[in-house]
């Protein structure tokens, strides 16, 4: 029995770890969320093409671009992105969200450089 509750456990962790980090629903702005530091990404997918990236605080709330950078590839093609008020606005150079992929998110707040990856196609 004992064996039993620890197989149990072992297979519920990294899903509650998952869930922990809000990965498992859409995030305030309907996107889907990475936690690659102390903060959270918001990736938004309104076309095949482009994306908005938005920067999140652990409780989700929006945190200003001011001070960070963003830089993005898809299947290890460089895609453009560009500070706005709220987020980055980011442009594919080649392929499509809507297709499997691997879109990498590159985040840097002063020397500090964290990495979020999403599959492609997006959840949300």
């Amino acid at each position: 029995m004992k064996y039993l509750r620890l197989v149990i456990a072992t297979l519920l962790i990294p899903a509650t770890l998952t869930f922990a980090h809000g990965e498992h629903r859409p995030g305030p702005h309907g996107g889907e969320i990475r936690m690659p530091g102390s903060f959270h990404t918001e990736v938004v997918s309104p076309t095949p093409t482009t994306f908005q990236v938005y920067i999140l605080g652990v409780q989700f709330e929006d945190r200003p671009p001011q001070g960070w950078t963003v830089s993005s590839s898809y299947d290890g093609s460089p895609a453009t992105c560009e500070r706005t008020r709220s987020s980055f606005s980011c442009r594919l150079k080649t392929g499509s969200l809507r297709a499997p992929g691997m879109l990498e998110i590159k985040v840097t707040r002063g020397n500090k450089e964290s990495t979020a990856n999403y599959e492609t196609p997006l959840k949300f």
